[in-house]
């Protein structure tokens, strides 16, 4: 009677302690997960900064986390829905994959209600009820009039 006691305690004790070792492997499996997104982003955004369609002229005096906004424009109007049109299928759809990327810029100079203009760059995203954002801060160089502005890079991605 006392071995079978025995052997039920230690089955108790074992089992416990592999549902707290699941939860803990389980629990950084999320960790690891949300780590590889968050540098998965911070790739992308990097993508970004290095296309040419997009950068900031080489001798405009800040080079990166610069976005020229006429380029980005005609980056725009020419992808206009990323599923559609052949260049965006052979070169911008592997490399920028299924995201939804929005440039949004403050122009200083004018009142507080119409300081914020947004341009959708790229739009490519499937499902839009999992989507993680990143946002980061850039220089908007309008090279018109030669000025600077305060912009935020909007990507949207699949989770």
């Amino acid at each position: 009677m006392e071995p079978i006691i025995i052997v039920i305690v230690l089955a108790i004790i074992i089992g416990l302690v592999l549902l707290y070792y699941v939860r803990i492997n389980a629990h950084e499996v999320k960790t690891d997960t949300a780590n590889y997104q968050a540098k998965e982003d911070l790739a992308m955004l990097g993508r970004l900064t290095t296309l040419p369609e997009l950068a900031c002229p080489r001798s405009e005096t800040v080079k990166t986390y610069c976005i020229d906004l006429l380029k980005a424009q005609a980056f725009a109007s020419m992808m206009g829905d990323a599923r559609s049109g052949p260049a965006s299928k052979v070169y911008y759809n592997p490399v920028l994959g299924a995201t939804n990327i929005t440039l949004r810029w403050y122009d200083l100079a004018k009142p507080p209600g119409q300081m914020a203009q947004q341009l959708t760059i790229y739009s490519n995203l499937r499902d839009s009820t999992r989507v993680r954002t990143t946002t980061t801060y850039f220089t908007a160089f309008e090279p018109v009039n030669s000025t600077r502005q305060f912009a935020m890079l909007i990507v949207e991605r699949q989770s």
